[in-house]
């Protein structure tokens, strides 16, 4: 059954991501079986794609949003923002600090893929970021990592677009 949004919480991380459109009965039968990384589009509070490792995750809660959540959350970067990795850390994304910025060049899919061999195999990848001052990296460990999310540029244009 195909379900209109629902909800993604992982673990002891605070952050409840928002699905939409996403089939709760094989997604659920999907994380249960733990036969490796998961992805599945999410659009809030950042919209692209969340790698999870059923395996790495501790706990994951799947189903409609609460009380207390919000209808209609969006994605807190700014409009024009690039790509994005974020992974689980103490703060949740805001738009003062959404995650690392990739490079423009940044192939997602590519990435991704990365990120789900990591966590099947267990194995370290580095990631390039940019921060303002130099270059940057970010080492993901796949055999601890719970997931992580990949967000493509997003489109300029009025908030919300």
């Amino acid at each position: 059954m195909v379900s209109p949004q629902l909800t993604l919480q992982i673990g002891v991380d605070p952050i409840t991501w928002y699905l939409h459109e996403a089939d709760f009965e094989a997604l659920s039968a999907q994380l249960s079986q733990g036969a490796g990384p998961v992805a599945v589009p999410v659009f809030g509070p950042l919209t692209g794609r969340l790698v999870l490792s059923p395996r790495s995750a501790g706990s994951i809660f799947l189903g409609p949003p609460g009380a207390g959540h919000g209808t209609h959350p969006s994605d807190v970067r700014y409009p024009g923002a690039p790509s994005l990795l974020y992974v689980p850390n103490a703060i949740a994304p805001s738009t003062s600090a959404p995650g690392y910025w990739l490079s423009p060049d940044a192939d997602l899919a590519s990435l991704e893929q990365d990120i789900m061999t990591a966590m099947i195999e267990g194995t370290v990848l580095s990631v390039p970021v940019n921060i303002v001052g130099g270059p940057a990296v970010i080492v993901l460990s796949g055999a601890s990592l719970s997931y992580a999310v990949l967000c493509p540029p997003k489109r300029p244009g009025p908030p919300g677009s």
